[in-house]
């Protein structure tokens, strides 16, 4: 505020997609002159983006990849809206190459994720979950999911201690050996090593938490196998000793989300003990972060020029007025290579909003039934 020291700032604190419409609603952004945009997921965006919409308020709205990045200016009937063209969707992969025959690191994250939920949350929400009623049951199954704890009882660090060794010999030992015995890997470029669970855990001691996700350089570095059999304790041993009640745990609330320390670290060390397995290359928690996530680790000088690239625009509109954007305000991109011109900033014209027949298209349908939910 020292550059203004007249201005006025008046935060509110929620998540606009849940909270109810009387806070986040039209009325709330019909307040604003110009709102901008500094989300990072496309069902937020979307949200802001139909509010503005139905608001008639100006949206500036920016994303940052990497080194790449774009500004573009949003104002209902006149330019394409946020929706306006497709977005890539988060890729999904076959539940078979996940359970039995991963090939890359993103292959051991997504079960890292899954083998979370299993664990630590609603275990029949995991893919690795497997029915009573099944004829082939998998060897983990049994210590991992029915010999969970139950946090009521506050179990003692030795049983704590007892039961991660035995849900992580069961995936990481006897699982990979019986399915090595059926000859499941037979002619695999790669034929994966069951780890001696025993072994790497032997250095850990009931109740002594020293998760390497903690230590100096932890979260930049690749974790040992033995570190990563001490991460998933030391989470184990956090989550029932923090848990108050079983909703607290082993339910639906406790979903995976890249932005929680503590699942990832899971997934990290989980992630790490099942790519040794099939001789996949290990990451550090940094790295894995962005695969679980499916993004790119943000750079600050990007999101500095892309904020910065919206104040420019912010101020075309406070200038001009909102019925002129078409005229005054620019698509700008954000580029890692220079232009022919010498410039990483590249402006185009806005896109025109698209004018759909009004009958007789499934587009001109789908448009009325927006513009219903707008109104």
């Amino acid at each position: 505020m020292q550059e203004a020291p007249e201005g006025y700032v008046e935060s509110y604190s929620g998540i606009s997609v849940t909270t109810t419409p009387d806070r986040f609603g039209v009325n709330f952004f019909k307040r604003f002159d110009v709102v901008l945009n500094a989300l990072d997921n496309v069902d937020a965006r979307r949200h802001v983006n139909r509010l503005c919409l139905s608001a008639e308020t100006p949206l500036i709205e920016a994303g940052t990849t990497g080194y790449l990045g774009q500004t573009m200016v949003i104002m209902g009937k006149q330019t394409e809206c946020y929706e306006c063209q497709p977005k890539p969707t988060q890729k999904v992969y076959p539940i078979c190459t996940i359970r039995s025959t991963p090939s890359m690191p993103v292959h051991c994250i997504v079960w890292g994720k899954e083998l979370y939920k299993l664990m630590i949350g609603s275990a029949p929400d995991s893919m690795l979950f497997e029915d009573e009623e099944g004829d082939k049951k998998s060897t983990f199954m049994s210590p991992v999911v029915n010999e969970r704890l139950k946090v009521e009882e506050k179990p003692s660090p030795e049983k704590l201690l007892k039961y991660t060794k035995s849900a992580l010999t069961a995936l990481f030992t006897t699982e990979i050996n019986k399915q090595l015995g059926m000859d499941r890997y037979k002619g695999a470029k790669k034929i994966p090593v069951a780890h001696d669970i025993e072994a790497m855990a032997k250095g850990l001691e009931a109740g002594v938490l020293n998760p390497p996700s903690e230590s100096e350089g932890g979260e930049k570095r690749v974790w040992t196998n033995e570190e990563c059999c001490q991460e998933i304790y030391c989470i184990v041993s956090e989550m029932y000793t923090g848990a108050t009640s079983p909703p607290d745990i082993f339910s639906s609330s406790v979903a995976f989300d890249k932005d929680s320390h503590v699942a990832m670290r899971f997934v990290t060390a989980a992630f790490n003990l099942r790519a040794s397995v099939f001789k996949i290359e290990t990451n550090s928690y940094y790295t894995a972060k962005g695969v679980a996530g499916n993004i790119i680790p943000a750079i600050a000088t990007t999101n500095a020029i892309v904020a910065g690239q919206e104040v420019f625009e912010l101020i075309k509109i406070l200038k001009h007025g909102k019925d002129k954007v078409m005229e005054v305000c620019k698509f700008t991109y954000c580029l890692r290579a220079k232009t022919r011109k010498g410039f990483f900033l590249q402006p185009t014209s806005l896109q025109r909003v698209r004018r759909w027949s009004r009958r007789g298209t499934r587009q001109g349908r789908e448009r009325r039934r927006e513009e219903r939910i707008w109104e």
